[in-house]
């Protein structure tokens, strides 16, 4: 299993994601529970540029319309990791899939899971 450092958990907002560096990494979006606090992955994304990338989901041009959804009903946050190799991004995004089984992805990379650590939330 591969470790990776993951970020804390970030308001998920412009000012946040402008201070996270334009390298490529892993991310989860995530959403606080109403009902008892807590936030649960709603999405696993991928980039080669994790600023670019996240704020692209903020715009009101996000195609994905769970994204959108989450991002106008719940507080949002995120955490990222960076790779430093971009050929293992599909992997790490598979086996994070895998795991979270978040709402917002529509689809899951058909290569083989890479296992890295979690870090809960």
């Amino acid at each position: 299993m591969a470790q990776v450092t993951w970020s804390p958990l970030k308001e998920f907002n412009n000012y946040n994601i402008s201070i996270i560096p334009r390298d490529s990494g892993i991310y989860r979006l995530s959403y606080k529970s109403t009902s008892d606090g807590k936030f649960y992955v709603f999405y696993i994304g991928k980039a080669e540029d994790l600023q670019e990338r996240l704020s692209s989901h903020l715009r009101d041009t996000e195609p994905n319309l769970c994204i959108r959804k989450m991002l106008d009903s719940y507080q949002c946050a995120f955490r990222y990791a960076l790779l430093a190799s971009t050929s293992e991004l599909d992997g790490v995004e598979a086996y994070l899939i895998n795991y979270f089984k978040p709402s917002c992805n529509e689809n899951v990379p058909q290569i083989t899971p890479s296992k890295i650590n979690i870090d809960n939330q």
